[in-house]
């Protein structure tokens, strides 16, 4: 694994001039830092003007690929004219079109009657909520003390317990989070490939790139290979499949800036 901004550009710059790029973002731990709570995930207005100009650059789409809905995506980012991907790929939305997972639509009337047991389950333990994204829930533990934690995670499994058996959801875990979704096999990696299918209609040299801090990204990390150039925000790490890897969000949008001006970007202020 190598650090992109300094032993990967060199030999990744000619790539990068040459190819029409396909930047595939994540959001919490990616573009904003991860927060204890997740409303306040907003970019600076310098990291959210960095956002636009790359994603007005020539031959730069972007598209953000989240565990977020794109509601509240959209809301956060506030970048328009690029593709949003929310709930781990489950539903994407380009120029006001969106498209929900067949798989998902169906599970929305389970979904809502899972989370007033979870939010009864919870209510007595300090610093565990649901978020409920629509089509997906979310319980976050960040804000709780690790033996808080600890219990809280054998209650949200005993509460879970007769959908898993039936398999009618599927359950992930990320930074502090449990996600609860459709019992289908459909992931980041999926969405990044089907959205890659439909722009190679238009180019056949596109260079996707995509940039993750989290579990969930390891799946498009998997899904590009050595197709792609795949980066893991953190620490060097075996552990992860990226190639590269940048350090903060920070670094980020440094890649970013450098991005947009070797594609013709302009100047940043």
């Amino acid at each position: 694994m190598k650090h992109l901004l300094r032993k990967g550009w060199p030999s990744l710059r000619e790539k990068f001039k040459k190819s029409p790029v396909f930047l595939f973002l994540d959001y919490d731990g990616t573009l904003a830092p991860i927060v204890r709570n997740p409303d306040l995930a907003v970019l600076s207005p310098s990291r959210r003007k960095q956002l636009k100009q790359t994603a007005l650059t020539k031959k730069i789409r972007i598209a953000l690929v989240s565990g977020r809905s794109i509601s509240t995506l959209k809301k956060l980012a506030g970048v328009r004219g690029i593709l949003y991907a929310g709930n781990h790929g489950l539903e994407r939305e380009e120029n006001g079109s969106r498209r929900v997972h067949p798989a998902a639509q169906k599970s929305r009337k389970l979904l809502q009657r899972i989370k007033p047991r979870l939010q009864a389950a919870f209510r007595k333990l300090s610093g565990i909520f649901v978020e409920d994204k629509d089509l997906t829930l979310t319980v976050h533990y960040r804000r709780a003390s690790l033996a808080t934690a600890r219990g809280a995670k054998k209650v949200f499994w005993n509460t879970l317990g007769a959908e898993l058996k039936r398999k009618q959801i599927r359950v992930t875990e990320g930074k502090k989070v449990w996600e609860i979704r459709p019992p289908v096999a459909w992931g980041k990696g999926n969405m990044v490939v089907s959205i890659l299918k439909r722009a190679a209609r238009n180019s056949n040299d596109i260079l996707p790139v995509y940039i993750g801090d989290d579990a969930t990204d390891e799946d498009a990390f998997r899904a590009l290979g050595r197709k792609g150039v795949t980066v893991k925000v953190g620490e060097k790490t075996r552990k992860s499949r990226a190639a590269y890897y940048l350090k903060s969000t920070g670094e980020v949008f440094q890649f970013l800036k450098r991005l947009s001006l070797l594609k013709g970007g302009g100047k940043n202020d």
